[in-house]
């Protein structure tokens, strides 16, 4: 039996621009907040970090799968333009994912936050 799926409707849960904005401006309201492990503190703001997040999932069309095993030697410019490259995501599949502009700066942003930037 072949299905077929209707045109022109969106599937699944849709935000909205304005609703994205609000979730952006609440994470950097946290801005200077900071989170402690277990062992020993760790130091950095929780609102920078959790924008940088909400931006690789709604600004690069990650998964949270691909978002949570993400390390910053992935993260580089390709032609210009940044990419997280070489990204296993569902089904094994190995992708390079752009990324908006806007959310080039919330992710360059939590990057000098950690140090990244200097290594």
């Amino acid at each position: 039996i072949k299905l077929t799926r209707p045109q022109g409707q969106k599937h699944g849960k849709w935000i909205s621009d304005e609703q994205l904005r609000s979730v952006i401006v609440y994470a950097q309201a946290r801005i200077g907040q900071t989170r402690t492990r277990e062992k020993g503190l760790l130091r950095g703001s929780i609102g920078i970090r959790d924008a940088a997040i909400i931006a690789c999932i709604f600004g690069c069309g990650m998964r949270r799968e691909e978002v949570a095993n993400l390390t910053w030697e992935k993260w580089q410019m390709i032609d210009g333009r940044p990419a997280w490259v070489d990204i296993i995501g569902k089904g094994d599949k190995r992708r390079t994912i752009p990324c908006s502009d806007w959310a080039a700066l919330l992710i360059e942003r939590w990057k000098t936050e950690t140090g990244e930037d200097r290594k």
